[in-house]
């Protein structure tokens, strides 16, 4: 049921296939009927199917297009915009990605023992195995680029080159573009340390770096990450070390959206320090992972802050903007804390007991008996559905009163 409206019936829903669009307006999951399965998009049935692989289904980044992984006998085939494409003894799940744009679809498939990208309908080159989590297209969606093994040579191939240097591993597969599209960066690891690989040069070696915190500046100019040198972690900017600690807030560093700042927050002892361009700003007794956000003119910041509970109390959390500690509730919904587009309003979805709440900046919304978001993985950190800002400025959400769905739309 979505706004009240009950959709049509089925032998049965797999509620664990449900998947919004990026933009929150459309919703897509896999439906049973007459031992056939077939995607829903908006009420409106695709073709029936043995099979559909669970959490194959995804969307292009403006919502417009969706693919799939269906299965016929034992034929494994890409479904996109309806259109069935080539069969294969197997595509993987999760491997299809769409370009920034739209406009391009990759994705991975078997033939045999070996396996293979399809790109644009294209077949790339066989190698042994590929990583479906590297497919990656540049931010202008004009290039490509993906982690391969043939033997034990790990490599990455970037527009349908492969890198001469070869590692024993690709940390994580992760690969990422500068947002100006000109460079590719990963951790490459050989033997028992590992280092930056930026445009085919490695560089800074250390015993561990954490491969989900390498980070471009959005000007293209700059790169940090956090790495582990010796038992003790440090951030490091462009080469260059920074302070010292025993963990990092995962998250940070981060760049502001004009390139000017840099926050990372870290741990020692019990307490966390923020830090702003290497200055101390404040210290907590926690600081959520992946909470920490700048406004999108850079002016202004927002994390979500822990006060450990003491004796028998509960922890309580709080939204810190601009230095000053918000209401503490017992929840914050992960990931719901976001700026508005002009940078002078935040929001967030927060749990008190059995009620949930929007609160825009201090302003305490009516209580909800559940308010509902959704995930998605991309570029290795999770992405949320269903809170947001639109093009007008209002905030728009997700309720869930008894079993219905209801869509809020709230000016601020």
């Amino acid at each position: 049921m979505l706004n009240g409206i009950e959709g049509k019936r089925y032998d049965y829903i797999s509620p664990d296939t449900f998947h919004f669009s990026p933009d929150g307006k459309k919703l897509a999951y896999i439906a049973f009927s007459d031992k056939k399965c077939f995607a829903v998009v908006d009420e409106r049935e695709g073709k029936h199917y043995d099979d559909i692989l669970k959490g194959s289904l995804v969307f292009s980044p403006d919502g417009k297009r969706l693919a799939y992984i269906a299965k016929e006998g034992k034929k494994c085939f890409a479904v996109v915009d309806g259109i069935e494409k080539k069969s294969y003894d197997y595509t993987g799940k999760g491997s299809i990605k769409f370009s920034p744009d739209g406009q391009r679809v990759a994705y991975i498939a078997s033939v045999g023992k070996k396996c293979h990208v399809v790109l644009d309908d294209s077949e790339k080159k066989p190698y042994d195995d590929i990583r479906p989590e590297s497919l990656t297209f540049s931010p202008d969606s004009k290039r490509f680029a993906y982690a391969a093994h043939s033997g034990r040579e790990r490599f990455v191939i970037l527009d349908d080159e492969e890198d001469e240097q070869c590692y024993d591993e690709i940390m994580g597969g992760r690969l990422i573009f500068s947002p100006d599209s000109s460079r590719l960066a990963f951790i490459a690891v050989d033997g028992i340390s590992c280092a930056l690989s930026l445009n085919g040069k490695t560089r800074n070696t250390y015993r561990h770096i954490d491969f989900n915190s390498l980070i471009f500046s959005p000007d293209s100019w700059s790169i940090a990450y956090t790495a582990l040198q010796g038992d003790i972690c440090v951030v490091v900017v462009n080469s260059i070390e920074k302070k010292m600690f025993e963990g990092i807030v995962r998250g940070t560093p981060l760049f502001s959206p004009d390139s000017k700042k840099i926050a990372y927050i870290g741990k020692l002892g019990d307490k966390c320090y923020f830090f702003l361009n290497d200055e101390l700003i404040k210290e907590h007794d926690d600081v959520l992972n992946h909470s920490f956000i700048f406004s999108p003119n850079s002016s202004r910041f927002a994390y979500i802050a822990v006060r450990v509970g003491k004796w028998l109390s509960h922890d309580s959390y709080f939204v810190v903007i601009d230095q000053s500690p918000a209401k503490p509730y017992d929840d914050i919904l992960d990931g719901t804390l976001i700026f508005s587009p002009n940078g002078a309003k935040t929001a967030y979805v927060a749990r008190n007991k059995d009620n949930y709440y929007v609160v825009v900046d201090d302003d305490e919304g009516i209580a909800y008996e559940n308010i509902v978001v959704t995930y998605t993985q991309h570029d290795y950190k999770k992405q949320i559905h269903g809170f947001f800002f639109n093009s007008t400025g209002h905030l728009e959400y997700l309720v869930m009163e008894g079993a219905s769905l209801y869509s809020v739309e709230e000016e601020v």
